[in-house]
């Protein structure tokens, strides 16, 4: 399959500002519309005047294999009590919510934030946003509400389907060739070949089939899905499902049901099944969208949303994947402070966080502009999955891998953030120049090489879009089998991971990626995009072996 199905774009999207990454085939949405035609449905985002040092400081030390308090999660109660706002505090805020009719006021169990829905009238008079102009996250802080709040984020929802005609057309393609070429299973397992695999052959090469041997397919794990913009296909989900045995499930969670033109809609399919094939009998998959959204503030939204326990049946997911990402520097301060404060109460609930690096090449260069690092990838609380290639033997067993590139075009994203400082836990790599949180951490297959089904076809595809979903769906089995030993949850990764990288366990834990560069014009060179032994910017430390981790832990 050409892995550029997202830039058939229609009218609408002709006009959007492409800033929004969608990481399953170089996928481009959009941060702002500029137009004025569209009806917006606004939620607000007040976060809270809270113990933000606090907070960080208790998420180091949960994270932290030498800390006496790692792996000692809190529940989302606990850390509002020590953390949170004050009641005092989030009264005021509600007060004045409710003084100029708010609607929908929500308070986060966590006491980071508050959410409201805003009409026109109400942004322009109380934040000073015309949102009838370019959608922006500038705004004015009301006076009465500065000593008790620290940011504001906004979220523009489309509330009318700006695609409606392309998508019954497409809708409408997809069932008449579903009934007439009438797809089959055999269809996909055809697909296979050197270079495309079966589930159970990616397993297989990373030590998962080993948890599945063992009975460990998911059974009481909770995972969620983070994205903006696209809508889940579940006659095609259902199909995949049907031909690969899951009986496993997934739940939906949307803010509208619009969502962009369903040939761009491959992302949903590819996080969803790839998870599903590795997991599944998984208790709750839980698909969190925002849908057509425009402005930035997404990641907030869904941060907030994947956090707050009552949008889940049977708890906070143990696992949270990403295959979404931005450029740092078109996310607002407020943003990436409260992004940041979700994520980190992901981590002391003992949740891992875990996003797709990008497509684009080092600092995403074949994005024009360049994206340069990725958030939320970038983010210290998230591990940040890159690509590789991959050759298999007769047993599915890796013969080769390879930083995924392909000439001119897509490959690994990785490089240096501008926001964050190296943390603590990844200095000591080697001669990385610089001061600056590196990307990606680890890498799986990125390559055309995974199977799916969407819009009523068998196709392939491939990406950090199917790279960082295949290791949420890994680290869920890793987590059954601890809780089975009653152990914990792994929970924030990164400083574990790097611990055994920086021990006489790389070699035996990570598939060690010394081939190829991610930089589009090719340079070898390990400081930009240059595999090398160890860790580099194009497949992080390397990819691992599952199996091999599972034996460390126990």
């Amino acid at each position: 399959m050409d892995k550029k199905p997202f830039l058939i774009i229609s009218n609408l999207f002709t006009l959007i500002s492409l800033a929004i990454v969608s990481f399953a085939s170089s996928a481009v949405s959009n941060k702002s519309i500029p137009t004025p035609a569209y009806n917006y449905k606004h939620i607000v985002h007040f976060g809270l005047l809270r113990d933000s040092v606090g907070l960080e400081t208790n998420a180091h030390a949960i994270s932290s294999p030498q800390s006496n308090q790692y792996q000692d999660y809190l529940t989302t109660g606990q850390t509002a009590q020590k953390f949170g706002s004050s009641s005092q505090n989030i009264q005021q805020v509600v007060n004045y919510l409710e003084s100029i009719a708010a609607k929908n006021i929500e308070i986060h169990p966590s006491k980071i934030s508050i959410s409201a829905e805003f009409n026109t009238a109400q942004m322009q008079q109380h934040l000073c946003v015309d949102s009838s102009k370019k959608p922006t996250q500038k705004t004015c802080t009301p006076e009465s509400l500065a000593p008790y709040i620290k940011e504001i984020v906004l979220n523009y929802f489309l509330l009318s389907d700006p695609s409606n005609e392309e998508k019954n057309n497409i809708t409408t393609t997809a069932k008449l060739q579903s009934i007439i070429n009438k797809p089959t299973c055999d269809e996909a397992k055809n697909l296979q070949s050197d270079n495309v695999f079966l589930p159970k052959q990616m397993m297989t090469a990373f030590g998962i089939d080993q948890l599945h041997q063992q009975g460990f397919k998911g059974q009481g794990m909770r995972a969620a899905i983070l994205l903006s913009e696209v809508i889940p296909s579940r006659a095609d989900n259902d199909t995949y499902r049907d031909c690969f045995s899951i009986t496993a499930d997934y739940r939906e969670l949307t803010e509208t049901p619009y969502g962009l033109p369903l040939s761009n809609n491959i992302e949903a399919q590819i996080d969803i099944q790839t998870i599903l094939s590795i997991a599944p009998e998984i208790e709750e998959l839980t698909f969190i969208g925002t849908g057509v959204i425009v402005g930035g503030g997404d990641q907030v939204w869904l941060l907030s949303k994947a956090t707050n326990p009552v949008n889940f049946q049977h708890g906070l997911p143990q696992v949270i994947s990403i295959s979404q990402g931005s450029r740092e520097s078109d996310n607002s301060a407020d943003e990436i402070s409260l992004a940041e404060s979700y994520a980190q109460l992901v981590a002391v609930t003992g949740s891992t966080l875990i996003a797709a690096s990008g497509d684009f090449g080092y600092l995403n260069q074949n994005f024009t502009p360049a994206l340069g690092a990725v958030y939320p990838a970038s983010s210290p609380w998230t591990t940040s999955v890159g690509g590789i290639e991959a050759q298999l033997n007769n047993q599915d067993q890796i013969t080769s891998v390879a930083v995924w590139q392909k000439t001119n075009n897509d490959g690994s994203g990785g490089g240096p953030s501008s926001i964050f400082k190296r943390p603590n836990w990844q200095k000591g790599l080697g001669a990385f120049p610089g001061e600056q949180r590196l990307t990606p951490d680890i890498a799986y297959i990125a390559s055309n090489s995974y199977i799916y089904f969407n819009g009523g076809h068998w196709l392939t595809n491939g990406g950090t879009s199917a790279s960082a979903p295949f290791f949420a769906g890994a680290i869920s089995l890793v987590n059954q089998q601890l809780i089975s030993k009653n152990k914990k949850p792994l929970g924030a990764l990164n400083p574990l991971l790097y611990q055994l990288a920086n021990s006489y366990l790389y070699d035996d834990i990570f598939y060690s990626v010394t081939q190829g560069t991610s930089n589009i014009h090719g340079d070898l060179d390990p400081n930009i995009g240059g595999a090398c032994y160890g860790y580099n910017q194009a497949t992080g430390l390397g990819a691992v072996k599952i199996n091999r981790l599972i034996e460390q832990l126990n």
